[in-house]
């Protein structure tokens, strides 16, 4: 299972880093304290649920044709509730397969 180390920069800003080394800057608006500098950990939660999908069906799509375009949308709402982070998320997913098949 991969890891990563989140470590508080100042005021609302983390830096968060895979075990890979690759990071990504957390941080509040400005309307909720924090300086806006990077985006809030809710709106990473969609974008990697929206990536790990692709992953998966892209890696399905190469065995059978080639894949000119691909899409994903997810949207997701988030609870009200102090100190707990429920996220349901919707996720669409389009893609535009070329005109030639993959042949073994």
């Amino acid at each position: 299972m991969p890891s990563a180390k989140i470590t508080l920069v100042q005021d609302m800003q983390f830096v968060g880093v895979a075990d890979t080394g690759h990071a990504v800057v957390m941080d509040a608006p400005l309307s909720a304290g924090g300086k806006g500098t990077g985006s809030k950990p809710s709106e990473l939660l969609p974008m990697a649920f929206g990536g790990c999908s692709g992953w998966i069906d892209l890696n399905i799509k190469e065995e059978e044709t080639e894949c000119d375009k691909f899409e994903i949308n997810v949207s997701g709402e988030m609870a009200k509730i102090i100190r707990r982070c429920t996220l349901r998320c919707i996720l669409n997913m389009s893609s535009q397969a070329g005109i030639s098949r993959k042949t073994p």
